[in-house]
């Protein structure tokens, strides 16, 4: 977000790193990623001599094609997911200075399966890239509203705000360019604190909790409990309704590799590994996304103790 170059693919980190010297390009960009998923992007500019650079592209990211399944394993079908943004940059560098502002007006939309939204957003940034190598730059990207929610009925979730501040020094005759980025300015303290460390009675009644091991540290994509089906009086799928009708989304994750319709195709079935079933049989990820607040954390937990509670042996 703060190198200064002729490529138009810098303005995707960086809208005002579009300038006169990516007029004409046309970048295509395309991955085609692990497990079924692909992205890429399109993009080409122009420069007007008495406005400035502008620019338009487009970025998609397909997570590819699954399985629709109950929470009894059943097969109903398949589903895909995948997210895209309809991008329009314009930037222009101040006459006679090293100062160049832009900003990105991005639509994105997303499905999955049956969930769709919809959102506005925009990337502000400004950049002072001076001839004898050194580039400073500053940017705000997602600053916006999303129209249409996966679920109307929980409009809290948000578009992630973050903000940049960026330095680069290319060395002279060197081939290397050194790089400082400092991100996520809007929160200085990035101390991760389990909201479960509030209340450490509740374990019991949840069973089996993720723990961080000495040395790792945790990517917090999924929060899976592990129920203690001998403490409770109803089994997996029971409980699993009970949090639904209570309004949690709760889902199942994941069904294990030898289980998957491929490996069973390479015939593996049912008990060739029975740690990992087990592990299935008793699992229930919790809602967890970036935008969750300590609010909606406590919330969770207190209707999780309550279902769980209910069936407490």
């Amino acid at each position: 977000m703060s190198v200064w170059g002729d490529d138009i693919n810098l303005s995707y980190s960086n809208p005002a790193l579009l300038n006169k010297g990516c007029a004409k390009q046309v970048a295509l960009n395309y991955c085609n990623y692990i497990a079924d998923m692909n992205f890429g992007n399109v993009a080409y500019s122009r420069h007007f001599a008495k406005a400035g650079t502008l620019g338009g592209s487009i970025q998609f990211f397909n997570y590819g094609k699954f399985d629709k399944r109950d929470e009894y394993d059943v097969k109903l079908g398949n589903f895909k997911a995948a997210d895209y943004s309809f991008n329009l940059t314009f930037a222009r560098r101040l006459k006679d200075t090293s100062f160049s502002f832009g900003a990105t007006l991005k639509t994105i939309y997303s499905h999955y399966d049956i969930y769709k939204s919809f959102g506005n957003a925009v990337d502000l940034g400004v950049t002072w890239a001076h001839k004898n190598g050194f580039t400073a730059s500053a940017v705000i990207k997602n600053l916006g509203v999303i129209w249409m929610p996966y679920n109307k009925h929980n409009d809290t979730l948000k578009l992630p705000l973050t903000s940049q501040l960026g330095i680069s020094y290319k060395v002279k005759k060197a081939p290397f360019r050194i790089i400082f980025v400092y991100d996520n300015l809007r929160t200085w303290d990035l101390t991760y604190t389990s909201p479960l460390a509030e209340n450490t009675s509740t374990a019991s009644v949840f069973g089996e909790t993720p723990k961080e091991k000495t040395g790792f540290e945790s990517a917090h994509h999924l929060y899976v409990i592990q129920l203690r089906l001998e403490k409770l009086s109803a089994g997996r799928a029971e409980i699993y309704e009970a949090m639904r009708k209570k309004g949690l989304g709760v889902q199942v994750h994941y069904i294990p590799l030898h289980l998957q319709p491929y490996y069973k195709r390479l015939g593996y079935q049912a008990g060739d590994y029975p740690r990992a079933e087990a592990y299935y049989e008793r699992a229930i990820s919790l809602p967890l996304f970036p935008a969750m607040t300590a609010a909606q954390v406590r919330e969770v937990i207190r209707k999780v103790t309550e279902v769980l509670s209910a069936y407490e042996i």
